[in-house]
């Protein structure tokens, strides 16, 4: 079900303008809301409204046209579930990629390659607080919309309208880079609808964090990763 997608099949589509995609990544916090666990909140303290996980699976149900990760840890422990999900709603044809390519090429030795293609682009930041030193730390980006450290849903129309406040009527193809957590698939959903055929969206959740000294996930925190 899961195709592999490779860091350097990922990072030439990247690099090509004239071809954007989008890129929703869907892991165990995204999947909990669709499928209503009975957890609170996320390993960031995210909150899960009842909204936020019906609007993620109206996400799926209208059976989107652009690439969609599945995480491993995602497929493991809820697998089944997922599976019996989307044959209810008949999406069960969606084609699924490895989610981590990017956070699996920061780990193994890759960030700087993962930069270089990423700074070869005009990039738009959508991201917290944290994100927005990232041009004195490898990242050269053109603008920045801030995103709430936490239940960042709450607030999920205003990041919208402070997206389009930057690009809407901007021609030039950009690469929007998103991390807000579990909105970030409804916000890739919003914009491939509107922006799809101009400029590449992708959900890079975490991936930056390390790089402003952010140990947001447990492999960051690892002695042997290294940026």
């Amino acid at each position: 079900m899961i195709q592999e997608l490779t860091l350097s099949t990922a990072l030439d589509k990247i690099r090509n303008a004239d071809d954007p995609f989008t890129f929703s990544r869907w892991g165990d916090g995204e999947w909990r809301a669709v499928l209503k666990t009975k957890d609170t909140m996320n390993c960031d303290h995210h909150k899960f409204f009842p909204q936020m996980g019906a609007e993620l699976a109206d996400v799926l149900k209208r059976n989107p046209e652009y690439m969609l990760g599945m995480q491993n840890f995602s497929w493991r422990h809820y697998g089944s579930r997922i599976t019996k999900f989307l044959a209810d709603n008949k999406v069960e044809g969606l084609q699924w990629y490895n989610s981590d390519v990017f956070h699996y090429g920061a780990i193994y030795g890759h960030m700087q390659d993962i930069l270089d293609a990423v700074n070869s682009r005009k990039v738009l930041i959508v991201g917290p607080s944290h994100l927005k030193s990232l041009p004195d730390h490898g990242l050269n980006y053109w603008k920045y919309v801030p995103v709430p450290g936490r239940n960042c849903y709450a607030h999920l129309d205003n990041i919208y309208k402070g997206i389009l406040a930057k690009i809407d009527g901007k021609k030039e193809r950009l690469l929007i880079s998103l991390s807000a957590s579990m909105p970030a698939e409804i916000l890739c959903d919003k914009l491939y609808d509107r922006f799809g055929d101009l400029h590449t969206i992708i959900d890079f959740g975490s991936l930056w964090d390390p790089l402003v000294g952010v140990r947001s996930r447990s492999y960051m925190k690892d002695p042997k990763f290294k940026i």
